[in-house]
């Protein structure tokens, strides 16, 4: 591999044809209106090198956003300094290019320059014109593709077969959106480089830049061949984002883990309305009703008992201990609830937890950052309650519980995301920040947290749920080569149930031996299983 070398020349456009014979070397050239060309191996890549200024906006004394004038701008191009300065009596937004090796960096300033605070921004800071379109679903479907460093590194990746060219953030922690935008459609089907402020939820007064303040952002556009990793593109990135989240789990065990489900809401019945055990004729309600949940509960017991020691596991993780008698609301993710709302495994939940911690093996239940309550909207006894409290605490007191009363160390969170109102009144949802599961993480460091929908960040202090099967967020034998980027010693709980997994057997195996957790259903002898102790006994003993 070898890397291009950029010059920058303080000059007005330089013809292509002049270019064209250079083609070992990309040429950055500018003009009175700032970048003019931007060349790689031959290949122009720039259509429009000016930025086009979308929106700016204040906010008032109660908080609305107001438009500023953007009209007739004050334009500037600073040769020396390779600066391009848009200023109006409100403010100014400057870009200054540098070439540094295969990559041009943009430092983009916003500044402030009245005494109210400005609340947002929108802008193209180029447009880009690719040799060919680049390979993907988001690049044929031209879907807009922006990150905002939230829990991951901004690196957007644009494969034009013929080389690489990766849009990057350079400030990983720095709170903007920035990305690949949609511009001219075919033929000649451009693509803007797209910042815009964060986007404010209802009754949240946003400050983008302060009053008379300034903010410094710093992009870059990274040629690289074909095939050279993310890691050595972004190399700096990555650093920098691990440095800041730095890898923490400590869970030596990678022995898998048995999946626990003994509730099903489409087989309840008078008798039986938690649906336990799938079979609505049992009667744990009526005369001995308890009894004869607990003989069967506790039989259930020591049958996943005998699985799981024939998998060689480490645990199991209860899914649905509260039972499903609303399925509206499974799981319910709330081992404090089950008194109201599965009384008959209350009273027997200590012994039964107790008889596999005394058969050598962990314990588990699923918990959700949700809180359960009467039901408000007269259709629902139960309903979840995802808004008015701090929901990491909330969370924080069912492993602190379960822990104390269950001896569990092992937490599927299911529906790991944030509620919130939008400005216009809906309800919106976001995933857990990274700082969360941290919390939850230093306060528990004896417990192994796995949260249901991952995101980088995460892997640094918990073990991330990953699916095979076939479906939107399936496909997954293994946790993804990116990762160990960032987090070496990272590692995921895989779900193959009901994934192909032979086809994807090589995969599987290979994730194991780097520290993969597989997971697999205990409360029956499935056949699967055969193939996914072949599977671990494979990843052992190569």
């Amino acid at each position: 591999m070898h890397f291009l070398r950029l010059l920058a020349v303080a000059a007005f456009w330089v013809p292509f044809s002049l270019l064209a014979a250079h083609t070992s070397e990309a040429v950055a050239t500018f003009n009175e209106n700032g970048l003019a060309t931007l060349t790689y191996g031959g290949a122009q890549f720039i259509k429009n090198g000016a930025p086009v200024i979308g929106s700016v906006t204040f906010a008032d004394d109660t908080g609305a956003d107001i438009q500023a004038d953007r009209n007739q701008p004050t334009i500037s191009f600073e040769r020396s300094a390779q600066r391009l300065s848009y200023s109006w009596p409100w403010g100014a937004i400057r870009c200054r290019y540098q070439v540094a090796g295969s990559r041009l960096n943009i430092e983009l300033d916003v500044e402030n320059d009245t005494a109210g605070p400005m609340s947002g921004i929108a802008l193209n800071l180029v447009e880009l014109h690719f040799p060919q379109r680049p390979v993907g679903t988001p690049w044929e479907q031209r879907f807009e593709m922006m990150g905002d460093n939230n829990g991951d590194i901004t690196a957007m990746v644009a494969d034009y077969k013929t080389g690489v060219l990766t849009f990057c953030n350079d400030d990983p922690m720095s709170a903007i959106r920035a990305g690949f935008s949609p511009g001219s459609a075919q033929p000649q089907e451009t693509w803007n480089v797209r910042i815009t402020s964060l986007e404010r939820k209802k009754d949240e007064r946003m400050i983008f830049v302060a009053p008379h303040g300034k903010k410094v952002f710093h992009f870059s556009l990274r040629f690289s061949e074909p095939g050279v990793p993310l890691k050595t593109v972004a190399g700096d990135l990555v650093e920098k984002f691990a440095t800041a989240h730095p890898f923490q789990l400590k869970w030596p065990d990678r022995r898998p883990i048995g999946m626990l489900t003994l509730a099903s809401g489409t087989h309840t019945s008078p008798t039986n309305p938690r649906g336990w055990f799938d079979e609505p004729k049992d009667d744990f309600v009526g005369p001995n009703g308890m009894r004869r949940f607990r003989e069967k509960i506790l039989a259930q017991a020591d049958r996943s008992i005998k699985i799981l020691k024939s998998m060689d596991a480490q645990g199991m993780i209860f899914w649905d201990m509260e039972g499903e008698e609303f399925p509206k609301i499974e799981y319910i993710g709330d081992p404090r609830m089950t008194a109201q709302m599965a009384p008959e495994m209350e009273a027997v939940a200590p012994e039964f937890f107790e008889r596999f911690h005394k058969a050598g093996l962990r314990t588990g239940v699923c918990i959700r950052p949700t809180r359960i309550v009467p039901g408000w909207d007269g259709k629902s006894k139960w309903q979840h309650l995802a808004m008015t409290f701090d929901v990491v605490e909330e969370m924080n007191q069912k492993i602190a519980y379960a822990k104390k009363h269950l001896g569990c160390l092992l937490f599927y969170v299911d529906s790991n995301v944030r509620a919130f109102f939008n400005p216009d009144g809906s309800v919106g949802f976001s995933l857990l920040e990274g700082a969360a599961f941290k919390h939850l993480a230093d306060a528990n460091p004896d417990v192994l947290i796995i949260p249901e929908i991952p995101r980088l960040e995460y892997w640094s202090c918990t073990a991330p749920y990953r699916e095979l099967r076939p479906h939107a967020f399936g496909y997954h034998a293994a946790t993804e080569p990116r990762v160990f980027d960032f987090y070496p010693r990272a590692f995921s709980i895989i779900n193959p149930i009901d994934g192909n997994a032979e086809k994807y057997r090589d995969a599987v195996v290979a994730g194991q031996r780097h520290g993969d957790i597989l997971l697999f259903r205990c409360w029956f002898p499935d056949e699967q299983n055969k193939i996914f102790k072949s599977i671990i006994d494979e990843a052992r003993h190569p």
